[in-house]
């Protein structure tokens, strides 16, 4: 896995820049894990895209790339993953899009879903795809013992009941009733990959518009999949290397050793808005990322509400939308899901109250807090400053814990236990966001809760009528927003960069999607 790429397929003429063939600004790490060879894309080169090979810049951790649903890594692991694999349900914007499954149904009580899979499918090495597949799939990935990405999802659902009624055919039992099955687990967590895989090393196999091809330490090149079953891929192939500084990302892109940057920053999109050669690309808010400030309610001195309530009144979250993402997002209310289906939109607008945060602090006897930052997507650790001054003017004095992006995760139980943190979640429908995130037993609960807050969340989990569902939401969204630990300060939509005449980019949550990508 960690021996040079091979010669790709041989490239139309490609027109770079003269004297730009160095990436700038740390961009040496993509010449590690790239080819030794002339550039690979074709773009521009003919109008179409058959020749066409897309070279991808993200970042990732320092571990590496792994091909494990089970155990993706962020950044160029997601979007390596969604071209290699499909799943049943994906999450577009504010709705699901049935992909593998072409219907998933309840019982009475919504205790057993049955899903139908789709006809014609096939895995890249020609076998069709079965709700065999897709039974094995999902016991693995909803078993913690096996899946980082289980989390408090695990609990509901009867992974040793999973089986294949036929060929098409799958039943789903639940240990209790979900009526948001579909959302929430199928449209989070529904890869699929063939029965009986073990090792997703070796050569990693989906149903994607891409295949593997080959791996680098720092790249991964992933072919068409000429027979993919939603049609032509529009591209022959992607490379997509690890780069975890967002400017060189950009860079790359501007001096022509890269096609593609997902996740610049707003700096970098303000800057280059009007570089000849270059596009910059928004994904909307549908796409956005939240950008926070998590304090964790079980840990002093955040167990105590009103120093909560001290600290969100301390930030300007106008300022710090204005400065940070020079005004290229939205401002946030503490709440994840702005602009989806299920935001409780009618809730008021959190102030800045300086005066007010000053005297529950003085109150609460609290002088000091330790933040823990990390530039995990761009403007994290621009914000921790903006917010160190504006806490200051509270007579709150915050001290910055920076630690590495890269080793970020590598100990999640540690991150659960950790005061005051930076962090940034996709902007999810808010039902779906609190369901995965912040259950009991969620991997990324950084907040911690009541016991309380659990009741009234497994009491909306478990109730089949829509619109009881959507109101028992609409209250844990009014209970967040009045004592939770979540200081949503703002949205920062999914920017990136490319060089220009490329067309075509859609995206899943916060992730880039290339299979219908015109050069």
């Amino acid at each position: 896995m960690s021996s040079p790429l091979p010669p790709s397929p041989a490239p139309a003429p490609h027109r770079e820049r003269p004297g730009r063939r160095r990436i700038l600004a740390g961009g040496a790490a993509v010449a590690a894990g790239l080819l030794v060879q002339p550039a690979l894309s074709a773009c521009g080169a003919s109008g179409g895209a058959a020749d066409a090979h897309l070279r991808v810049g993200a970042a990732a951790p320092a571990g590496g790339i792994t091909f494990d649903p089970r155990m993706p890594s962020p950044g160029a692991g997601a979007l390596i993953l969604a071209h290699l694999y499909d799943p049943l349900v994906r999450l577009r914007g504010g709705s699901y899009e049935m992909r593998l499954a072409s219907a998933a149904e309840p019982n009475a009580d919504a205790t057993v879903w049955t899903v139908t899979l789709r006809t014609g499918a096939t895995f890249h090495d020609g076998r069709p795809v079965r709700a065999a597949d897709a039974a094995y799939s999902l016991r693995l990935l909803y078993d913690p013992k096996s899946s980082a990405l289980a989390g408090g999802l695990a609990a509901y659902v009867d992974t040793a009941g999973i089986r294949a009624l036929d060929a098409r055919t799958l039943r789903i039992p639940l240990t209790r009733a979900r009526g948001d099955f579909v959302g929430a687990f199928l449209g989070a967590l529904s890869t699929v990959f063939p029965e009986g895989t073990t090792d997703f090393a070796a050569r990693p196999t989906g149903s994607g518009p891409f295949r593997w091809t080959a791996s680098a330490s720092q790249a991964v090149r992933l072919t068409a999949n000429a027979d993919y079953w939603d049609g032509p891929v529009r591209l022959a192939g992607l490379e997509i290397s690890r780069l975890t500084d967002p400017a060189a990302r950009v860079n790359a892109v501007v001096a022509g050793q890269l096609d593609y940057a997902v996740g610049i920053s707003a700096a970098a999109a303000r800057a280059h808005a009007h570089t000849a050669g270059v596009t910059i690309h928004r994904g909307g808010a549908a796409t956005s990322n939240a950008l926070l400030l998590a304090m964790n309610a079980s840990v002093p001195p955040f167990d105590r509400p009103e120093v909560r309530q001290a600290v969100r009144l301390a930030a300007d979250r106008t300022q710090l939308v204005r400065n940070v993402l020079l005004g290229q997002g939205q401002v946030g209310n503490d709440l994840v899901g702005l602009g989806l289906p299920g935001y409780a939109d009618g809730l008021p607008q959190r102030a800045h109250d300086p005066d007010q945060a000053r005297s529950l602090l003085t109150r609460a006897g609290v002088t000091g807090v330790t933040l823990q930052v990390a530039e995990l997507v761009p403007g994290l650790a621009e914000s921790a400053q903006v917010f160190v001054q504006q806490a200051r003017q509270c007579g709150l004095d915050v001290r910055l814990r920076t630690v590495s992006a890269d080793t970020y995760f590598a100990d999640p139980a540690a991150l659960r236990r950790t005061a005051f943190q930076t962090f940034y979640v996709i902007n999810r429908p808010a039902a779906v966001h609190i369901a995965l995130m912040d259950a009991k037993n969620a991997p990324f609960n950084f907040t911690g809760a009541p016991a309380s807050f659990y009741t009234a969340l497994d009491a909306a989990l478990a109730t089949v009528d829509d619109a009881r569902r959507a109101q028992r939401f609409q209250e844990i969204q009014q209970d967040f927003h009045d004592h939770g630990g979540d200081l949503v300060w703002g949205f920062a939509e999914q920017t990136d960069a490319s060089r220009s005449g490329l067309a075509g980019v859609a995206w899943s949550q916060g992730t880039p999607l290339f299979h219908r990508v015109t050069v």
